[in-house]
């Protein structure tokens, strides 16, 4: 990984940095493995947004047909229990509030860790890089940690896969379980992963990510208005989000928009997508 994220700490591209974490993190891991349980069952923990937890859908589904690895509980977002709870009916959820880091939330990072050590698993796989996911890995009472992380942490897992940027999003939480376990990767895990898409139209969501950002809404409206030439796009943004300009541009191009108050709004959408452009 070249280099991070913006607004993230340079970790990956600063050696003291990289050295000071991995020590910290490697130092806590063995004072917690004290208290670690070696318990049956697997704890997956992912704080990723809507279009990345689509895509940990292929390596959640191998991961959960292995026999004889306990119960899988999934730590997420609670805005993706939407999505999660249908495609997966027997894993355990955890749902977690998005602000519960943020001070002054309804809820306690504290709490989120009482009840992820009150789980009882062995084994904990990360399919998140940021700080709170590798943290909660190490509190979670586990006894072996797995999964994908950054340079900076890697010394907080027991195997892992550094995050590189993959020909398919799908990839990636492919290595986070391969971490853990040799899974199958077959030709039909890198189509769109909900099992329940029969539509015609095409959504594109242009603030999905920091890679979308950085591409530019100029050239999401051109995506757009190329594509609506064959099909039926549906420009889609978190309502006050995109400025009124733009807005009247794509009426006037003849796109369709939608603006959403919600992100659990998107449920009806996807019976009505074919395809999905967000990072």
């Amino acid at each position: 990984m070249k280099s991070s994220k913006p607004v993230s700490l340079d970790l990956d591209n600063r050696s003291i940095f990289k050295y000071f974490t991995n020590t910290f993190v490697w130092v806590l891991k063995n004072l917690l493995g004290i208290f670690a349980t070696k318990g049956e069952g697997i704890t997956v923990i992912s704080f990723s947004n809507i279009g990345d937890t689509i895509f940990t859908i292929p390596a959640l589904k191998k991961l959960s047909q292995i026999n004889d690895l306990g119960k899988i509980t999934l730590i997420t977002q609670s805005n993706m229990k939407f999505i999660l709870e249908k495609e997966f009916p027997n894993l355990g959820f955890v749902f977690v509030e998005k602000e519960i880091f943020h001070w002054g939330g309804n809820s306690h990072p504290v709490d989120l860790i009482k009840q992820t050590r009150g789980l009882k698993n062995g084994i904990t796989i990360s399919f998140s890089v940021n700080p709170q996911s590798v943290f909660l890995m190490l509190f979670s009472g586990g006894k072996k940690f797995y999964g994908i992380t950054r340079d900076a942490y890697k010394k907080a897992f027991d195997n892992s896969f550094s995050l590189t940027m993959k020909s398919h999003l799908s990839d990636i939480y492919f290595d986070a379980v391969e971490s853990f376990i040799k899974v199958k990767r077959d030709q039909s895990d890198y189509g769109f992963p909900l099992s329940k898409t029969r539509g015609e139209e095409i959504i594109i969501t242009p603030f999905a990510g920091w890679d979308a950002k950085m591409w530019g809404i100029e050239k999401m409206i051109t995506l757009a208005e190329r594509l609506n030439k064959n099909r039926v796009v549906n420009f889609v943004v978190e309502k006050n989000k995109l400025e009124k300009l733009y807005l009247i541009d794509l009426r006037v191009r003849g796109i369709k928009v939608t603006e959403l108050d919600h992100i659990s709004e998107y449920e009806h959408l996807f019976e009505e997508c074919s395809s999905t452009n967000w990072e």
